[in-house]
Formats: C-alpha cells, sequence, structure tokens
C-alpha cells in the first residue's frame, strides 16, 4: 500500500503533535498521505509539507486516527470511494479500531509490506422517504422526544415479525450487535452473514432478539407512530 486518506478526531489532546507523530510513522514506511482540510489547515512546517495533495478517490485505503466515533465518519467516506478502511485507537472504547497507537509503526511497516488481510462487513441500507443512509453499526427506529411508547409493526421480506410496544426498534449489523443491542438484552450475532433485530425496552419481557438466516439480501420494514430515526 503506498497511499491512505487520514481522518481524526480534531479535539483530542496534542492533535497537532497526534498528526505529526502519525505522518512520521507513514512517511518512514513510504506510504502517501492526505488529509481531511482541518488537518492541513492545523498543521505547519515540516508535517504540512509532508501532506499529499491525493483526494480520497485516489488513495489506496482510508485511515482514521481516533475513536469509534471517528472511524463510523471515516467508513461514511470508505464507502463512498470503495476504499478498505483501518482505525487506530486513540479513544477511550476504540471497540472497531484494529490498532493501537503504541503499535502505530508496525502497523504501516506491514501496510507497506502488504501483510495484512481485508476483512468484508455487513453494512444496513435504510431508506425513508428520498432519504438512504447506510449503517455498519445499526439502524434505530426511535421515538426521539415523544414520551410515551410506540406502535411498531415490522416485516422481513414480506414476513410480520411484530407487532412491539416499545421505544424503538434496533436492526444490528453483526459489528452493531455488541454495542446497543447487546446493551439492551446482552446478545449478540456471532455471524458476519448475519444480522439481528430487536425492540427497545418492549412492554413484554417475552419479546427477545431474533436474527434471520440470510441467503440473500434481506428487505426489513416496519411502520409505526412518526418517530425520528438514524443510522
Amino acid at each position: 500500500m503506498r497511499s491512505v486518506y487520514m481522518l481524526m478526531h480534531q479535539r483530542k489532546p496534542d492533535v497537532n503533535g497526534l498528526a505529526t507523530r502519525v505522518l512520521q510513522a507513514l512517511k518512514h514506511a513510504h506510504i502517501a498521505v492526505a488529509a481531511e482540510p482541518w488537518i492541513r489547515e492545523r498543521l505547519d512546517g515540516e508535517a504540512l509539507a509532508s501532506l499529499s495533495e491525493l483526494t480520497p478517490e485516489q488513495c489506496e485505503a482510508v485511515l482514521s486516527v481516533g475513536g469509534d466515533g471517528t472511524l463510523l465518519r471515516a467508513n461514511a467516506l470508505a464507502v463512498r470511494c470503495n476504499l478498505p478502511l483501518l482505525g487506530v485507537n486513540v479513544g477511550r472504547v476504540g471497540f472497531l479500531t484494529e490498532v493501537e497507537l503504541d503499535r502505530l509503526e508496525e502497523a504501516c511497516a506491514r501496510l507497506a509490506n502488504e501483510e495484512y488481510t481485508l476483512e468484508t462487513r455487513m453494512m444496513l441500507k435504510a431508506s425513508m422517504g428520498d432519504r438512504t443512509d447506510y449503517a455498519l453499526n445499526d439502524v434505530v427506529l426511535s421515538r426521539g422526544g415523544y414520551s410515551r411508547l410506540i406502535g411498531v409493526n415490522a416485516w422481513v421480506d414480506g414476513d410480520r415479525v411484530g407487532p412491539f410496544i416499545a421505544d424503538g426498534l434496533i436492526v444490528s449489523t453483526p459489528t452493531g450487535s455488541t454495542g446497543y443491542s447487546r446493551q439492551a438484552d446482552r446478545w449478540s450475532a456471532r455471524r458476519w452473514s448475519a444480522w439481528c433485530s430487536r425492540p427497545s425496552a418492549p412492554t413484554r419481557c417475552s419479546t427477545g432478539p431474533w436474527s434471520p438466516r440470510l441467503p440473500r439480501p434481506s428487505r426489513c420494514g416496519w411502520m409505526g407512530d412518526t418517530a425520528p430515526w438514524c443510522p
């Protein structure tokens, strides 16, 4: 690998020093680095001079430097440009990231020597009206600021799996099943080719998560009270 596009968390302590360290490690591995505009504006001197003018589409991968939130933001760019994504953890949790900061130099050397494997992760496509979003973790149908429980009818490939009376509905990928969905019921999907769904705080305790086997792309739909949602 010879080029990456870097995204970073803007509010990390000594973000300039952190950016400079990452740039030096990549430069030592002979990997060109382009970065989002705010990084270029913050740097000066040798660090600024080391940045490439490549666009994301011209790079070979996206590099996320931060925590899980930064990686999810970087994932949107990686999906748009059809690029692999590598996360370097400098956050509090970093569950989704692959590399800890103290192993940055080793990771850069392995990138340069093509000593890595690519792992394909399932994503969800959520559409509402003219809006379409893609989610690496989960899609949540939420009651938002509505103070009462909402009624939700849900279907998978035309088969009804609702209705639910709950705070909302969580549809998770295997990546996201260890997040909000797991916290809701201590359950996670262990297959990269399956997804799970569960009501959030349902009125019936017997309403647990369910996960269909998916021999092909599946469609999930829901109807309920007017409620906001987010990918």
